[in-house]
């Protein structure tokens, strides 16, 4: 039973630690001014698999500084071949692209 009760605890704090990686990561993402930390913290979050990690990288795509919206795409490269989601990052620079008048 103690055995039983210690794995369950610990499943439970490994889902909290991932339901807060996302979180700390962008905490990270947001405060660091170094280029190629910025490009790994934004691969980071996209391995992540999260809805809330997939729409922030999204959201950069569509809104981000240039740079960030590169990183972005690259970081959500992984998913190539899912198509719906695909199809969101096509949608996301279309609106990039719209709002800069190209």
């Amino acid at each position: 039973m103690c055995q039983k009760t210690s794995l369950i605890f610990f499943y439970h704090r490994i889902i909290l630690f991932w339901r807060c990686l996302f979180d700390h990561l962008r905490n990270c993402w947001e405060q660091t001014r170094n280029v190629e930390l910025r490009r790994t913290l934004l691969l980071a979050i996209g391995m992540l698999r999260q809805d809330k990690a997939i729409d922030f990288l999204i959201s950069l795509v569509a809104q981000g500084k240039d740079i960030d919206a590169k990183d972005a795409i690259a970081a959500l490269a992984i998913y190539r071949e899912d198509r719906k989601l695909w199809q969101r990052v096509d949608r996301a620079s279309e609106q990039r692209a719209n709002q800069l008048g190209l």
